[in-house]
């Protein structure tokens, strides 16, 4: 199995050849194969791109690809990035128009959990895990803790309350096998308010096969939010026994997760509302998990295969605080504080 780094990435919303890879193998042709959420069971493949030029705005947000080389190697895989999504831009020339001069943009919002870490009664474990991650170092970020609704049962529980403001049992039935259930895109998704207020929005779960709304719930008729990573996993979770073990190509599956919600960045004036639930590395134990409190601390410099047990150094995680009062973020604390 080839531990050369990956041809291909995104960045910015575009679609970008390795120059490691140019300057190995020369000239190099890549087709480009958009993939589409069909429901929130099956992807569909879209119209093919052949070629696919270096610096091309993507089409999709995930999308496989072929590529050959002049010196006749060849490289496939699934990857993931940001498309421009043109509704974003619509509803913000529309609240743009009705908006006061004098009005500021708010401020993103987002949160990635690492379940179990993520429980109260697991908040020594998560620390022990992750003893030196910014995300758990959080004394000089300005945070919003979530009370009113502690659950005990599975993820659905734990989740709905964050994101709908209710407890399970007081939302429309959605589980299978239940006489007149329906499908979750009528509860009162937090989401939905934030792209009233002009957010991009964008969720991800990794392990599709657990899917939170879907395993024992019918899921979601429409896309909920204006970025959804469930196709990806649909697709790329296939792939996985090909790979390294944590690995999609030469990147730790980690990574893909998170530089997925860094290219939200890509809508420079739109503020972001992204929740992100990520099982893979802390579902059964919490010791792999301890890689990615290396990656974010230590880790710099683009990703690469997992050698000898450890994940060479990836791109640090960086964060971003908001300077000001808290009396100037008071808009978007009352938007998810109904949720939580």
């Amino acid at each position: 199995m080839s531990i050369e780094e990956d041809w291909v990435y995104t960045v910015n919303g575009t679609f970008r050849i390795s120059k490691n890879a140019l300057r190995l193998h020369r000239d190099i042709k890549c087709e480009y194969i958009p993939l589409e959420r069909a429901d929130d069971f099956s992807v569909r493949e879209g119209l093919h791109i052949k070629p696919m030029l270096d610096g091309t705005p993507l089409t999709t947000d995930f999308f496989k690809v072929d590529c050959e080389a002049s010196t006749f190697q060849r490289y496939m895989n699934i990857h993931s990035g940001v498309a421009r999504n043109n509704a974003v831009f619509s509803r913000q020339e529309e609240l743009t128009a009705n908006k006061e001069a004098s009005e500021s943009s708010p401020p993103s919002l987002g949160n990635i959990s690492f379940p179990p870490l993520t429980p109260p009664s697991t908040q020594s474990s998560k620390h022990d895990s992750l003893p030196s991650s910014p995300l758990f170092n959080s004394a000089s970020l300005l945070g919003l803790r979530l009370n009113g609704t502690t659950s005990f049962g599975g993820t659905s529980a734990a989740l709905l309350p964050i994101l709908t403001g209710r407890q399970e049992e007081e939302l429309p039935e959605a589980r299978r096998g239940v006489p007149r259930a329906q499908p979750v895109d009528g509860h009162p998704w937090v989401w939905k308010d934030f792209k009233r207020h002009g957010y991009v929005t964008a969720y991800a779960e990794d392990m599709a096969k657990f899917g939170t709304f879907q395993l024992g719930m019918l899921g979601f008729n429409e896309q909920p939010t204006d970025h959804y990573m469930r196709p990806f996993y649909l697709e790329a979770e296939k792939m996985y026994k090909k790979n390294f073990l944590y690995c999609l190509g030469t990147t730790p599956r980690h990574r893909i997760f998170m530089n997925w919600f860094e290219e939200l960045f890509a809508y420079t004036s739109h503020p972001k509302f992204f929740f992100g639930f990520h099982r893979e590395m802390s579902r059964n134990n919490n010791n792999p998990v301890q890689a990615l409190d290396e990656d974010m601390v230590h880790g710099e410099g683009k990703p690469g295969a997992k050698v000898g047990g450890k994940f060479p150094p990836c791109n640090r995680l960086r964060h971003v605080s908001v300077p000001g009062q808290k009396s100037e973020i008071n808009g978007v604390c009352d938007l998810h504080e109904e949720h939580s």
